[in-house]
């Protein structure tokens, strides 16, 4: 009896334009709010129920893609860094190496003959990596201080003997070794003769003169080594190139014409051009594998007005191989 008036009460509830299921809200198990059939207690499915559903598994797809991502990225640099590893490795093993064969290079080679033993010379000397080996540069300055052997300039009335001057030099060169006896270069050099007094008489007057003397030089070197192997070492350098002579002189004449005497000054500065060469002895002791020390002595020629000048300095010397 019960039953039926219930199906009563809802077609007469449903007449009056209600539904056929009472909605009441309440909440499932994890206090989310959903929407139930107040009369059956049935879970309702709206789209608001869907829509979050949706959202839910969105949500959990980008968690699921992010910690993939981020799982990603630490095997990359996990990789990355044990590359770096083995890179550090290799280039550590390639130094070992580079290091066994320069020791191996510094043991001079020995030779057994007749129960004898006997090291190969050049072996035995380029122990300490010093010697001169083909295909190496040296960078060389120097400086020091010569002599006037033979020439002399007319002042005037006035012949100055180019044998009482004194004069310094100077200057830089590269050198490439084509092997380990013969090498080619360019320097850069100066001669500077100071001014310096000298004296002259004639007849008709006598006269006091300075002169000051300047030599530039652009050379073609070249040098032949006669021991390379030894860090100690004899060579041979010469030099042919191109030199600019400036002569200042100054030159005060006094001049008697049988009445009085006067003074004539007669002050000039004569440039010229000339073709310069040279050739010397040199020897030169290592202090590193890269530096060296080294003392030279040259014979040098050159015309300057008609005259042929030679002279001799003797230059020290600082080289830088590489």
């Amino acid at each position: 009896m019960k039953k039926y008036f219930l199906c009563l009460l809802t077609l007469c509830w449903v007449a009056a334009g209600g539904s056929a299921a009472q909605l009441c809200h309440d909440f499932d198990a994890d206090m989310n709010l959903i929407t139930v059939d107040c009369m059956t207690g049935k879970r309702i499915i709206t789209a608001e129920d869907k829509a979050r559903v949706a959202q839910a598994k969105q949500e959990a797809a980008d968690k699921q893609r992010r910690a993939a991502e981020k799982t990603r990225q630490t095997r990359i640099r996990q990789a990355e860094a044990e590359q770096k590893k083995i890179e550090k490795a290799i280039e550590k093993r390639k130094k070992e190496l580079a290091q066994q064969r320069q020791k191996q290079a510094q043991q001079p080679k020995r030779v057994q003959i007749d129960g004898k033993t006997y090291y190969l010379t050049e072996q035995a000397h380029s122990g300490n990596g010093s010697a001169i080996r083909a295909g190496e540069w040296m960078l060389s300055v120097y400086g020091g201080a010569g002599t006037y052997l033979s020439g002399k300039v007319q002042t005037g009335q006035t012949q100055i003997n180019a044998k009482q001057v004194v004069l310094w030099s100077g200057g830089l060169s590269g050198m490439y070794f084509l092997n380990s006896y013969f090498g080619i270069g360019l320097g850069l050099e100066t001669d500077q003769a100071p001014e310096s007094d000298r004296q002259g008489t004639s007849y008709s007057y006598y006269g006091k003169s300075t002169s000051k003397v300047s030599l530039y030089k652009a050379m073609l070197l070249g040098r032949l080594n006669l021991n390379p192997a030894h860090p100690v070492r004899l060579y041979v350098p010469f030099g042919i190139g191109y030199g600019y002579v400036q002569d200042k002189q100054t030159h005060t004449e006094y001049v008697y014409n049988g009445m009085y005497t006067s003074a004539v000054n007669n002050n000039a500065t004569h440039t010229d051009s000339t073709l310069v060469y040279f050739a010397g002895l040199g020897l030169e002791f290592d202090l590193t594998a890269t530096v060296s020390l080294g003392l030279e002595g040259q014979y040098n020629r050159f015309e300057y007005a008609h005259e042929t000048f030679a002279y001799v300095n003797g230059l020290a010397k600082v080289n830088i191989k590489f």
